[in-house]
């Protein structure tokens, strides 16, 4: 297998699992960088965090150089700069792990789901609604 359809029901799992394997791969091989991606990542999203803008852009380039060996491209990072630096457009959310992260405060906040107000309280009802509460994706 050598390419995807993304779009299937199983290409997340498929996507999980390959980058996965590529970064067992390499933590075997003493890679410290790979136990960050196993640790860090669910399908799509990586989310870490530096203590400095120094230790963030040696990670960006570590990350990037892993995922080529494995044909990767890793694209689309975003940071809360501590420095006072480069902020972000005001009112721009960021969607991580489905949950809305305001880069500028470094806030998290979720869309309140919709639901009809005149549909018969039924167990069923109740119960898809409080999923959707808590089960914001």
């Amino acid at each position: 297998l050598r390419r995807v359809c993304f779009g299937l029901t199983c290409s997340p799992s498929l996507a999980i699992q390959t980058t996965r394997t590529h970064a067992d791969k390499s933590q075997h091989a003493g890679d410290k960088t790979a136990r960050l991606i196993t640790s860090n990542m669910y399908v799509d999203n990586l989310v870490l965090s530096c203590d400095s803008i120094e230790e963030a852009k040696k990670m960006v380039e570590e990350l990037k150089s892993l995922f080529a060996k494995g044909g990767f491209n890793l694209t689309g990072f975003t940071t809360r700069r501590c420095d006072g630096g480069d902020p972000k457009p005001a009112g721009r959310l960021w969607k991580t792990l489905g949950i809305l992260w305001d880069p500028n405060s470094d806030g998290l906040s979720f869309r309140q789901p919709e639901f009809d107000a005149e549909a018969q309280d039924t167990k069923r009802t109740l119960l898809s609604l409080a999923a959707k509460i808590f089960y914001p994706l």
